[in-house]
């Protein structure tokens, strides 16, 4: 199953508010819907949410990252653990380089 595809089992099988699945959806097509495009997502999502103006807009964004990026890791148990401690360690210096970015 691609990446869209797991987008859309997880907006179903948690029950997403529509607004919620729908910018999950649009923000993966974005990054382009392969393998890594649920981090790439996650990542353009924390980026928006950064600079959005008023600061309750961001609420989305960071339902729609937290929601890419915890697929993400579900995607990586089912792969085994090698796979998790990859994709944790990728998903960590990724975050840590958008803090950083974020507090120039």
């Amino acid at each position: 199953m691609n990446a869209a595809g797991r987008v859309e089992r997880a907006a179903w099988d948690a029950a997403a508010p529509a607004a919620l699945a729908t910018h999950m959806r649009a923000s993966l097509a974005a990054a382009g819907n392969a393998e890594a495009a649920m981090l790439e997502a996650a990542l353009a999502c924390l980026r928006r949410s950064i600079s959005a103006r008023p600061r309750r807009r961001a609420a989305l964004e960071l339902l729609a990252a937290d929601a890419l990026i915890t697929q993400a890791c579900e995607d990586a148990v089912s792969q085994g653990p090698d796979v998790l401690a990859e994709r944790s360690t990728t998903i960590c210096a990724r975050l840590g380089a958008l803090l950083a970015e974020a507090g120039e």
